[in-house]
């Protein structure tokens, strides 16, 4: 026995004839396999209850956009300046840095201009230096110059310095 094996027409006249099915059935099933997420949606609006509770893992915040711009600039529009000048505060700093500053300036007056000693007997960066060294400096310099008037107030001769 033998059993005869369809022949499937592939001719150019059939698929025209069948495109337009082809088509719509494909429309169909890609409509319906992708689409049923958004025809399940809920028809909710603003204030309906959910029809279900949704519960999260953790706790959280949202922010209210509108809210949130509207404070911000109901604050911007009310804020009062941090930074203000006080006249009578300059006024008593003012008071205070010249009352430290007049001493100062007697000493200057007393001390003369600079430089103090004509600059034969003493130089110019020698008098710098006198003016800016510290204290311990000062004292051991007044040391050794007490040292030199007490050697030739005695008739020490003085040891010249073979540099």
């Amino acid at each position: 026995m033998k059993t005869k094996i369809p022949i499937i027409n592939l001719s150019l006249s059939s698929i025209k004839l069948h495109y337009p099915v082809v088509f719509v059935l494909s429309v169909v099933c890609l409509t319906g396999g992708m689409g049923h997420k958004l025809y399940n949606q809920p028809k909710l609006q603003q204030g309906t209850i959910a029809p279900q509770t949704i519960v999260v893992p953790r706790a959280g915040t949202i922010e209210d956009e509108e809210q949130t711009k509207e404070k911000r600039l109901a604050a911007s529009q009310n804020f009062l300046p941090v930074l203000m000048v006080d006249s009578s505060t300059n006024k008593q700093i003012d008071q205070k840095l010249q009352q430290l500053l007049d001493p100062l300036n007697g000493i200057r007056t007393v001390a003369g201009s600079f430089p103090f000693v004509n600059v034969s007997i003493v130089s110019v960066s020698s008098q710098a230096y006198l003016r800016s060294c510290n204290q311990r400096d000062w004292e051991v310099l007044q040391k050794a110059v007490e040292h030199y008037r007490k050697q030739k107030s005695r008739g020490v001769p003085e040891k010249r310095s073979p540099y």
